[in-house]
């Protein structure tokens, strides 16, 4: 799990005011990879806002995650809901305060926090949170702040897409390819290969488990290169590859998860530092030992039982 020490997006705003369009575009792109993600899961978050985005790191805006899934649902796609009211008052879509809605009210959120994001303030308010509501439905917003002075038509044509009802909301997908969003696409470096598979497909079962767990732990700055080639190849932002995407993937990788990816392609140089190897270890042993009883406590089953060099010598 990942200690974020940068705030959230509120804190951001708080403390800046607004974002250019550089920083917000920086923001806002792993908010959309992050519902674009969870939502190909058929999740919905329903409580998006900006204290629920938190940055790993203080000066890096190229760090944020996601919290906060106590409101979450699963959905069926194309089905309308009948679901509680939820969410936070300025950023909850229109539908929801009828009670019946789908997955697209997150998309709306997303609007909202993008219009707070360049300006500092909601595009819909009250004096009290009755009247924020009866603004959101009326749905009537604008640019006339002296912030907005100097932000581009392209992305205020962007947040009226997003802040439509929600028939005429545009989707993840067309929200991706805005010219606006596409402007953060930046060529990376593919750095897996077939190599990089094959030889993945040779490591005892123990040793993929903690890669696999070692990539989960690394400080961004550590696969920022492989990040980045990631990111590229990822072209729909769903955080997955496809077989359409690596075309050299086999039966055994139907399809490659960020983390997965990750973890094939980190080079010993990293994996086989003492310091990871011990976290590693210290992730899948009890008392000093990697046993079968161990591995159950992380829901592997396997037959094992290994102490800290039997481990180290599988590097």
């Amino acid at each position: 799990m990942e200690i974020c020490k940068g705030g959230d997006i509120f804190d951001k705003v708080l403390e800046y005011g607004n974002f250019d369009e550089e920083g917000a575009l920086t923001i806002f792109i792993q908010i959309i990879r992050s519902v674009v993600y969870y939502q190909s899961l058929n999740i919905v978050h329903r409580d998006l806002k900006p204290e629920n985005f938190l940055f790993q790191k203080n000066n890096d805006l190229d760090s944020l995650y996601i919290i906060d899934f106590g409101l979450a649902r699963l959905f069926q796609p194309g089905i309308q809901h009948q679901w509680t009211k939820a969410g936070t008052a300025y950023y909850v879509a229109p539908e929801v305060l009828q009670g019946i809605y789908d997955n697209r009210c997150d998309i709306w959120s997303i609007g909202v926090i993008l219009y707070v994001l360049l300006c500092g303030y909601p595009p819909f308010y009250g004096e009290n949170e009755y009247e924020i509501l009866q603004s959101i439905q009326k749905g009537k917003f604008d640019f006339d702040g002296p912030e907005w002075k100097n932000v581009s038509k392209m992305v205020k044509q962007l947040i009226c897409h997003i802040l439509q009802p929600k028939l005429q909301r545009k989707d993840l997908k067309t929200i991706l390819i805005h010219p606006w969003v596409q402007k953060y696409v930046q060529k990376g470096e593919i750095l897996l290969t077939k190599n990089h598979v094959n030889r993945w497909k040779q490591y005892h079962l123990i040793k993929q488990i903690g890669l696999l767990y070692l990539a989960t732990q690394l400080d961004q700055s550590e696969i920022l290169q492989i990040k980045n080639g990631f990111l590229y190849m990822n072209k729909n932002q769903s955080g997955i590859l496809s077989k359409e995407e690596i075309n050299f993937l086999d039966d055994e990788f139907q399809s490659l998860e960020y983390y997965q990816y990750i973890s094939l392609c980190l080079e010993p140089a990293i994996y086989k530092c003492e310091k990871y190897q011990k976290l590693m270890f210290l992730y899948l042993s009890i008392d000093g030992r990697i046993t079968t009883m161990s591995l159950r406590s992380i829901q592997i089953y396997f037959e094992c039982d290994l102490d800290y060099q039997q481990f180290v010598s599988l590097f």
